[in-house]
Order: structure tokens, then C-alpha cells, then sequence
């Protein structure tokens, strides 16, 4: 949490946080309490979702890591939203059941489509909110 605050402060442009998902959903330390997930909505940054089951908990199932998402969904909005799979490291902390390569996971938006959320927001979950952030970024860059 402190070094989230103390980016938001230093950085005058939004960040991710590649790989986390809701401490309130499952407190493990690599997850996100919602004073942090204020902070980097506050900046306009984004959190992608991790699929690692380690840090989904629960059934380590689809319907579990949807659990994170539509929690972030109805707390913050659709905008602070992203996909951080992790399929390079969750090797070495398990796979969500459900999710176990890139071809599955329509089977995810498939669940958060029936749980409410809008096809635009699934738009900005699957690439919309992460490609705002690194192209308001890349202004910086040329």
C-alpha cells in the first residue's frame, strides 16, 4: 500500500499494477486492500487480474477469480480494470481451474458477461484500460 501511495504521489501519469486481485475476495499479501485500489483509480491507472490460484483462493476456480473482478467492478468501475494473467509464472503457483492457457479465457468473459457486466466493460477489461495507460504513457516516451 505504501509504495502504491507513494508512486501515485511522485507520478504525474496513471500506472499499473500488472498482477493482483481483491484482498476483501482473498487476503493474501500480493492482493489488493481497497485503500490501494482508490489510489490507483484516483490516478487513472489500471490492476490486471491475476489468474494464479494462490492469489484467487477459494475454489481456484473461474467463478472465484470472476468473484475478484465483479468485486472491483462494483466498488470502483469498469475503467480501473485488466487482464494480468501471469501464464509466464503461474507455473510455479498453480493455474486457475478454467484458465489453464490463453485459449480459455473466453470461458472468463463468457461468466462476467452473465454476471452483469456490459460488453464495453469487458472491452476495457480485456485491452481498452491497460492500452489507455501505456498510450497515455508513451507520450512521455517520444
Amino acid at each position: 500500500k505504501k509504495t502504491h501511495g507513494d508512486v501515485a504521489r511522485v507520478s504525474k501519469l496513471p500506472f499499473v499494477n500488472s498482477h493482483s486481485n481483491a484482498k476483501a475476495v482473498h487476503s493474501v499479501s500480493r492482493n489488493l486492500d481497497d485503500e490501494t485500489y482508490e489510489i490507483i483509480k484516483k490516478g487513472g491507472g489500471v490492476v490486471g487480474a491475476i489468474f494464479g490460484s494462490s492469489m484467487v483462493g477459494g475454489k481456484k476456480s473461474l467463478d472465484t477469480l470472476a468473484d475478484h473482478i465483479m468485486y472491483v467492478y462494483d466498488k470502483y468501475g469498469s475503467d480501473i480494470l485488466a487482464i494480468g494473467t501471469d501464464y509466464f509464472g503461474i507455473i510455479d503457483y498453480g493455474t486457475t481451474r478454467g484458465l489453464e492457457n490463453i485459449t480459455k479465457v473466453s470461458g472468463l468473459f463468457d461468466l462476467l458477461l452473465k454476471r452483469g457486466m456490459g460488453r464495453g466493460d469487458l472491452e476495457k477489461l480485456a485491452y481498452k484500460n491497460s492500452l489507455r495507460v501505456i498510450t497515455k504513457n508513451a507520450e512521455r516516451w517520444v
